[in-house]
């Protein structure tokens, strides 16, 4: 059962939502410009919804992490946490998450290992994340 302080009104008549990035800090910016969206100064034609898996598997978690807390705070968009947040805030050791938790990561294919290019975080980096 769904008690009432967990459903509320969206502040919003008009939205873009985006969910499941994974890192992919280029085709964000791609889709952020497509829809108005002026990254460096935090203004939008439509306030966003980031719904969860922003990180992960993609080149560069870090910067969508910067990207999207830019914007957050902005007053711009909003964000759900997905699985792959989850994981991150529980210290759950998962494919495509070693960028932040330090083990060596990668995906196998046809018994072949094929490690992910993911940037990896930094000390402050990794702490300004887990805060966010």
């Amino acid at each position: 059962m769904i008690t009432a302080g967990l459903v509320r009104q969206l502040p919003w008549e008009r939205l873009d939502i985006i969910g499941d990035v994974h890192g992919e800090i280029d085709a964000l910016l791609a889709l952020l410009g497509r829809l108005g969206c002026d990254p460096e100064r935090g203004t939008v034609e439509r306030p966003l919804v980031f719904v969860g898996d922003l990180v992960d598997r993609g080149p560069d978690s870090v910067r969508v992490v910067e990207l999207v807390q830019h914007l957050v705070a902005a007053g711009a968009a909003a964000v759900v946490l997905g699985n792959h947040e989850l994981n991150l805030l529980s210290a759950e050791e998962k494919e495509g998450n070693g960028w932040l938790m330090g083990h060596h990561d990668g995906w196998h294919h046809h018994s072949h290992h094929i490690p992910f290019t993911s940037r990896a975080a930094a000390g402050a980096e990794r702490d300004t994340i887990l805060t966010f």
